[in-house]
């Protein structure tokens, strides 16, 4: 009894062990599709391509206070490289206007959308060595909901990781926004924000 049990547990390691192999022979050494895997697959192929043009950035942004405000937020960013260094980008975020004195605090949702242009450097951000990469980001966006409706004007500057082997990075950057206010009584504001998060 005890040699059966010994030999159905080297046959399913064995198998185990067979079959995370194989798997790990369909990927290349960054976790891609193979060449050979794509060149069989079209389809793998093309929505390989997708998602290396593909980035995806969750953040937070504080806006440093102005005319009594200070702007806070959290964000969705969506980004498509449809050529080389050269994005479109889909914003969605969740802000809150707090006024300072005193205290009191709104909340909206905006959605908008820009551009975004990478740098430095002619790579994709999945290839070559680990590097630092610097983008220059301009959009506009308006408020969907909330308690001070407002559009807004956005340009920033974001430094993060890249590199074949990087999957993701930490994003740093510094912005400026004009926000236009949609009511008689607050001013609109030129905000400067600094924001963190995390690039996917």
């Amino acid at each position: 009894m005890k040699s059966i049990a010994l030999s159905l547990l080297a046959l399913s390691t064995s198998f185990l062990y067979s079959a995370n192999a194989s798997a790990q022979s369909l990927l290349d050494e960054n976790g891609w599709p193979t060449d050979s895997m794509q060149t069989a697959h079209p389809s793998l192929k093309k929505m390989t391509k997708v998602l290396k043009r593909t980035n995806i950035d969750l953040n937070f942004s504080y806006g440093f206070r102005q005319n009594n405000m200070r702007p806070l937020s959290t964000g969705l960013t969506i980004g498509y490289e449809f050529v080389p260094r050269l994005y479109a980008l889909f914003n969605a975020e969740w802000q809150w206007m707090n006024q300072v004195e005193p205290h009191t605090y709104s909340k909206n949702t905006n959605l908008g959308g820009g551009l975004g242009l990478r740098l430095t450097g002619k790579q994709g951000r999945y290839e070559g060595k680990r590097r630092l990469s610097l983008d220059l980001r301009a959009m506009a966006g308006a408020s969907v909901s909330g308690e001070s409706q407002n559009n807004y004007y956005d340009a920033a500057l974001l430094l993060y990781g890249s590199g074949a082997h990087v999957s993701s990075s930490v994003i740093y950057g510094v912005g400026y926004r004009y926000t236009n206010m949609h009511s008689a009584t607050l001013s609109d504001l030129n905000t400067i924000y600094l924001t963190v998060g995390i690039r996917f």
